[in-house]
């Protein structure tokens, strides 16, 4: 016989009290006796059994009385979820956004990037792209020279007697930076994230992660120099609110100035 049918003798007269609030309905079983006979089977044990009422058990619980009879109350309380009638309904849902630190390479920072104020790309007043002084100054193993911000020219492989002095201009500001041990700079990246509340008996329907996607509705779309992110969708997560007929689905988005690869396709610069 069902446990519930097994302790109906020992039912506290005027139990079960029946309670009901927006979208649930439950009731509340007070068993009077001896503990041995009404803990047989362990209140935690008791969690999720079908009981009298047609209800899932969600808590039980024996409180002994202050006597030392051994004796007590074994309260159970059940309860049920009302279902939408069609397929899963969407409760509420809300966003949050944060922003992740990476560390990128001194050089692509905007500054010394195409357009930038320090544009390494673009030769200074000698006529030199500042990659080459850059090199060649990395490339020098005289401490002294480099302290100045000299190297010898290497041509045809060989270091030639030839001492270049690196002129005001846009690789001299980059290696001060790195001179003053600046490599790197800490950039950030959005993620942005949805959190929804769905009730039915079936959990929410999760996407596709890991690719290339338009723009989250009221997700930032572009950075703070006018920059348009580009994001990909990383995460989409449903899990089960307890025993009830809840859904919580978490969904990702990270933000990036460029993305040129995703789990399906590449996107290769123009």
């Amino acid at each position: 016989m069902p446990l519930h049918t097994d302790l109906a003798p020992y039912l506290k007269p005027g139990y079960p009290q029946s309670s009901a609030n927006v979208g649930r309905t439950g009731a509340t079983y007070i068993y009077v006796g001896a503990e041995g006979t009404l803990t047989a089977t362990a209140p935690e044990d008791m969690i999720g059994l079908v009981w009298a009422d047609g209800r899932t058990v969600e808590n039980a619980a024996w409180q002994p009385f202050a006597d030392y009879s051994g004796n007590g109350e074994l309260v159970v309380t059940t309860g049920a979820y009302a279902v939408p009638a069609f397929g899963t309904t969407l409760e509420k849902s809300y966003t949050e956004l944060n922003w992740h630190p990476v560390e990128r390479p001194l050089e692509t920072n905007p500054d010394f990037l195409a357009g930038g104020t320090y544009d390494l790309e673009v030769a200074g007043s000698d006529g030199v792209v500042p990659w080459q002084h850059i090199l060649g100054w990395r490339m020098e193993q005289d401490a002294s020279l480099k302290a100045l911000f000299k190297y010898k020219l290497v041509v045809g492989g060989r270091v030639s007697s030839t001492t270049v002095t690196i002129p005001a201009g846009s690789a001299m500001e980059y290696l001060k930076l790195i001179r003053a041990g600046q490599e790197t700079f800490v950039d950030y990246f959005p993620v942005w994230a949805k959190y929804s509340i769905y009730t039915g008996s079936e959990p929410p329907a999760a996407g596709v992660i890991g690719q290339k996607v338009t723009t989250p509705t009221g997700a930032p779309e572009e950075n703070a120099l006018g920059d348009p992110f580009e994001w990909v969708k990383d995460g989409d997560h449903v899990v089960q609110q307890g025993v009830t007929m809840r859904w919580r689905r978490t969904e990702t988005w990270t933000g990036y100035t460029k993305v040129y690869a995703d789990s399906a396709h590449v996107y290769p610069p123009a």
